[in-house]
This record gives structure tokens, sequence and C-alpha cells, in this order.
């Protein structure tokens, strides 16, 4: 069965259901073994993308006879039961996927590098957050693997948020050309129980207190080793225990291999809410306290080496639990986050080392909140650093674009290890020396630890800008995008505070009750 037959199909059996809430892609009559063919994932400061797949041959072929059109991939990604599709629609990207580049490899696990011969072929796919289609800036939605929608909440309509959700994702590789043990016109059929993700997927999943979480377990150093703990946005709150760890940076960037060859091998634990941090209208902190201690009771960590860290909602989280137990952290990193706080709160904190990050064109979290939190805690004599950003600016290297991102995701750079203190060290190379029993032998000048800023900053502080490779590229590199210009302004998956007006909400339920009725007729 060639492409249009299977195009077509699908258009028929969606006329039928009379919409794509239902649709579940059927084994075509060509599908064969699988074998260890596999989806794989990574994830960028922008979420995760698939970035090509892996066909498993079945038997050794050389690589002179992988001919250049030797397969299509074609992919269907539907939004969850949960979600509304309010935005995209139930079915989100349907259509072919643009390969980039393919080659034979010897290992199932693509490497980038090809071999003379070997039993997998790595088809290599567009990817990336943005590119331009006939002058106009468009997301590459065939490569995502997460949306951000409204959720429907235990299967009611009556409460809504605003959620990255995981696709539910189908895809269809045909062969054309006989190879290996495939024949021309055999089809593979790939799902989300196909993927493989190169480093969350090698944060295993667990439950305590409550709180379902993501453990990377290290494989460098040996002894106990540090915990880091990563506190997530709203926008990756739920049940998934997956998105809080694929929709940003944020658990990952702490288990790269350039990261864990700086702390010398770290554990990373990334909780997850049900809903929000903030204003979830409950207070899962003792719940969070309880699951780090847990953590560290059940692994071989150094309880003298935990250090906290969160963005925006994350953010406010990291304060709340330091000051709930301020003895159990060597430091903490809060990034854009918020939180009104008075002397008296940061009397207890003054002797934990902190670290904050934020972008002064932050329209999410003011900018504010940072700096009143940074100059009560230098009144208290605490060693604080406050990195500032103008903008948050990064590399799409999977469009080969330098964009603009949305004020709030100053996280970008934290999870690069883009800041640097006035001593030069980067913020990973911070975290690393980190430990409670330095910590009363350790003298801080307060004078020492001004806010680190743009060179271009007019407010009286010291200027130490980052030199490391994802800060604020000069213009003469700016080739695609204007260093002043935002060039789009993301779904950052974490606002503060949703608020839906009440006409969207009377449309979202009526297209619930749709949805809902069709789901009842499958």
């Amino acid at each position: 069965m060639n492409m249009k037959k299977i195009i077509s199909s699908t258009l028929i059996a969606s006329m039928l259901l009379g919409s794509s809430v239902c649709s579940v892609m059927a084994l075509e009559e060509n599908s064969v073994d699988k074998g260890e063919s596999k989806i794989v994932a990574e994830v960028f400061d922008y979420g995760e993308s698939v970035t090509s797949v892996v066909v498993d041959l079945g038997s050794v072929i050389s690589a002179d006879e992988l001919k250049e059109d030797a397969f299509e991939v074609f992919a269907k990604n539907e939004e969850p039961e949960a979600c509304i599709g309010i935005s995209t629609g139930k079915t989100y990207y349907e259509g072919s996927r643009d390969i980039t580049n393919m080659y034979v490899n010897s290992t199932s696990i693509p490497d980038g590098e090809a071999d003379a011969e070997g039993q997998y072929v790595v088809i290599e796919l567009k990817y990336g957050w943005k590119e331009y289609v006939d002058g106009v800036l468009t997301t590459v939605k065939q490569s995502n693997t997460c949306d951000y929608d409204i959720v429907m909440k235990d299967g009611a309509f009556s409460i809504f948020e605003s959620l990255n959700v995981l696709l539910d994702m189908h895809y269809t590789i045909t062969s054309n050309q006989n190879l290996g043990n495939l024949k021309q016109g055999d089809q593979i059929l790939l799902t989300n129980d196909d993927v493989y993700r190169p480093i969350a997927g090698q944060f295993s999943a667990g439950k305590s207190n409550g709180l379902t979480y993501r453990l990377y377990e290290p494989t460098l150093g040996e002894g106990e080793r540090p915990l880091i703990v990563w506190f997530h946005g709203s926008g990756e709150g739920g049940l998934s225990n997956i998105t809080h760890i694929l929709c940003n940076k944020g658990g990952v960037g702490f288990a790269t291999e350039e990261a864990q060859e700086i702390f010398g091998g770290a554990y990373v634990l990334a909780p997850e809410t049900p809903d929000n941090w903030t204003f979830a209208g409950k207070d899962y902190t003792e719940q969070a306290i309880a699951l780090i201690q847990d953590v560290i009771d059940n692994n071989n960590i150094d309880p003298n080496r935990v250090v906290i860290a969160g963005c925006s909602a994350g953010g406010y989280m990291t304060w709340q639990t330091l000051l709930a137990a301020p003895d159990m952290f060597a430091a903490a990193v809060p990034i854009c986050a918020p939180g009104i706080y008075t002397t008296e709160d940061f009397e207890a904190i003054k002797d934990v080392p902190i670290w904050m990050v934020h972008s002064k064109d932050d329209t999410t979290v003011d900018v504010e909140y940072s700096y009143a939190n940074y100059y009560l805690l230098k009144e208290l004599g605490a060693d604080v650093t406050l990195t500032l950003y103008d903008h948050v600016i990064g590399y799409d290297e999977g469009s080969d674009l330098i964009h603009t991102y949305s004020g709030h995701w100053s996280w970008v750079y934290a999870l690069n290890n883009d800041p640097t203190n006035d001593k030069g060290q980067s913020l990973f190379e911070w975290i690393a020396e980190q430990t409670l029993a330095n910590d009363e032998d350790t003298v801080v000048n307060p004078d020492e630890n001004e806010p680190v800023v743009k060179p271009d900053e007019k407010d009286p502080v010291e200027t130490n800008p980052s030199n490391n490779v994802t800060q604020q590229p000069s213009g003469d590199q700016l080739t695609d995008v204007d260093n002043n210009q935002t060039v789009s302004v993301p779904n950052t998956g974490d606002h503060l505070n949703v608020v839906l007006p009440v006409t969207l909400l009377v449309l979202s339920a009526a297209i619930g009750y749709v949805v809902l009725r069709k789901r009842k007729e499958c």
C-alpha cells in the first residue's frame, strides 16, 4: 500500500467519525515487525523534538545499497484524550516528515556517523522551534512531541488548566526499496512506546509522599554524590510524570554529559505537582520536603550537598522549600521567581548561598521580585548573586536561527550554564562546590556580590557579563533576527496567572460537550 492510499484511508476514517477524537491508527496490511526500530526525541531550549527515526532492517547491508529515497516517514500526532484541542484541533500534525539525511548504522542508537555496513538505517528529520515559511516565522509542528493546550481535569470541564501535554504519536515508515529483510512497500509502525530519549530516558519514574517524580542516577564518581532538585514551572504540572522534563531543559540540563562532568556525577530529582506549585489552593511544601528526604535516604546521596533550583512557579517553590527547611540545602537557585518576603522570612535562610537569575523584559514575573529579594538578602549579609539579562536569546540548531524568546524564559540561560559570578565561576561550577560542611567556614563580603548585568545596563552595579557560548550574541551574529526585536512570543507553558475569559469558558464547555459525546460514541 503506497503513501497516497494511507492518507486517503485516514481522511475517509476521519469523515466517518466526524472528528479525530476517536481516531486510532489501524495496523496497515503491509506492516512488518518493527524489531529495534525507534523514534528518537531530544530536549532543546524550547522543548522536545523528534530528530530522527531508526529502522531495523532485520539483517546487515552495506552502505552503498541504501538509496537516497529508500524511505518515507509519515506522522500523525494527536492531542491526548484530556485535551480540548481548542487551538489546533485534536490532530496536532498530520503529514510527511521532511528527511534531511539518511545513513547506515551498526547499532540501533544513532551517533551521527555513517558505518560501512549495518543492520540499521538512521533517518534524520527536520526539527526546530520556528522556521521561515514564505517569509513568515512559523512553528515547526512536524517535530514537536508536546503541545500547550487546555486540559480537562478529572473528566470534567468545571476546571480548566493550560498545560504542556505529551502528544499521542503515530509514525509510519514506508520502505521504497528491498533492503535487508524489508521489501518495497513494507511499513513499520511506531508510537509513543517506541520513543528513545538519550538523556530524559535515563530518568527513572517514581512516586513518594503523594508526588510523582523523575530521578537521574549518575554514572560518574564514587561514594555519596550530590543531589540537585529541580522544580518545574506551572505549565508542566499534571500526572504524566514526563512532560516536566521534556518541555524545556529543566531537569535534563543538569544530566547532560557536560554538566555531569562539572558536578563529578550528581543525582537529579524532578518532582511533579498534580496541578500548580503556586495557586493550586494547596501547599505541597511538606510533601516536597518529605519526597526529597526519601530520595536522599534511599540513594547514595551526600545529605550535605543538596541544591534546589526552579523556574517561575518552580522558583517560587524553591523559595518556599528553602524557607521551610533551610538546614536541608547547601544552596538554592530561584529563576524568574515570584514571591514577596520579609526580613523575618529571610533571617532563616541568610546563611544559605543563593544565586538568582532573571531577565529584565520578563512580563510574566516582574524582575522587581528578584531585585527586592536580592537587596533584602544582601542587607542581611547573605551570600547572594543576581544575574540579570536584557533579553532571552537562544540558538535553534534545528532551524539554524537565533530566536528572541519570551523574556520569561531566563531559565534557558541557567540550564545552559551561562551565568557567571564575579569570581568567574559558571553557575554549574558554583553548584558543584556547595556543601553544608563548608558553609560555617565561608566568609562572605556582600559587596562582592552585586547583581551581574549586561555592560549596557545603567544601574550603578558591577558589570560582569557571561563569556559562555549561550550568552546574548553580538550584532554580527544576528543575521536572522534583529537583536532588539522579539520575533515571536511562544506559549511558555508557565503562566502564573492563567485566567480564561468567560467567553472562552463557554466556548470550551460547548466543545467539551461535543467531544464527550463523540467519545461516548467510540
